[in-house]
C-alpha cells in the first residue's frame, strides 16, 4: 500500500503515453471525469482503458475501485518577496503575474466572466510576499492578502508569513529588510 499500482487513461484520449489495452477478460472500471465540464459525473466517456503503467506485483483482478483515498501534493515552492524600489524588475514582474493569477482564479470562482477581469496595478508598496496560490502586500495602508483554497498548506503558509510581518508592524524599514532577505534567499 501507499504507492501507485496501476495507471490508466481512457483509450479514446488523444494524448496518451505508450502502453497496452486493458485486458478484455477483466471488467473495465468506470472512469468518472469528475472535474471535466463536458463529461463531469458521467460514466460514458471512456468505454475502454489504456494501461500505461503497471507495477510488476499488481494484480488487476484484485484492484479496489472508487475514490482515491490519498492525494499527492507537490512540494511547496519557495516564498518570493520584493520591495517597490528593488532593482530586480524581472522579480517584480513575476510577482505581479502571480498576484494577477490568484486574483483571476478568485474572480472566476465568484462566477464573473473572463472578459470583465482587469489586471491589478500594484502602485506603491513597502513589500510583497507571495507564492503561486497566495500573496500579501504590505503598504502604508496595511496588509492586503488573498489565498486560493486548492492546497490546504497555502493558507497556513500565508498566515505564518503574516504573523512574521506583524512582528515588524511598527517598523516599515524592517519589513522591507525582511522582504529583501527573502528575495536574497531566492537568488542564492
Amino acid at each position: 500500500t501507499g504507492y501507485i499500482k496501476v495507471a490508466t487513461i481512457g483509450t479514446s484520449s488523444t494524448r496518451k503515453p505508450e502502453g497496452e489495452h486493458w485486458p478484455i477478460t477483466i471488467p473495465t472500471p468506470t472512469i468518472y471525469e469528475k472535474d471535466d465540464p463536458v463529461y463531469g459525473g458521467t460514466d460514458c466517456y471512456h468505454k475502454t482503458l489504456h494501461v500505461f503503467y503497471k507495477d510488476s506485483k499488481a494484480n488487476l483482478h484484485g484492484l479496489k475501485y472508487g475514490e482515491v483515498e490519498q492525494k499527492y501534493l507537490d512540494p511547496r515552492k519557495q516564498i518570493l518577496a520584493c520591495t517597490y524600489d528593488r532593482e530586480n524588475l524581472l522579480l517584480q514582474s513575476k510577482i505581479q503575474k502571480m498576484i494577477n493569477s490568484v486574483k483571476y482564479t478568485k474572480w472566476l470562482d465568484e462566477g464573473n466572466s473572463k472578459k470583465s477581469f482587469q489586471t491589478t496595478s500594484l502602485g506603491y508598496y513597502d513589500a510583497i510576499f507571495c507564492n503561486e496560490d497566495w500573496y500579501v502586500i504590505v503598504s502604508y495602508y496595511g496588509l492586503q492578502y488573498e489565498c486560493l483554497d486548492d492546497d490546504p498548506r497555502a493558507r497556513k503558509e500565508m498566515e505564518a508569513t503574516i504573523e512574521v510581518i506583524n512582528q515588524y508592524s511598527n517598523n516599515r524599514g524592517a519589513i522591507r529588510k525582511l522582504a529583501l532577505e527573502y528575495s536574497e534567499k531566492k537568488t542564492q
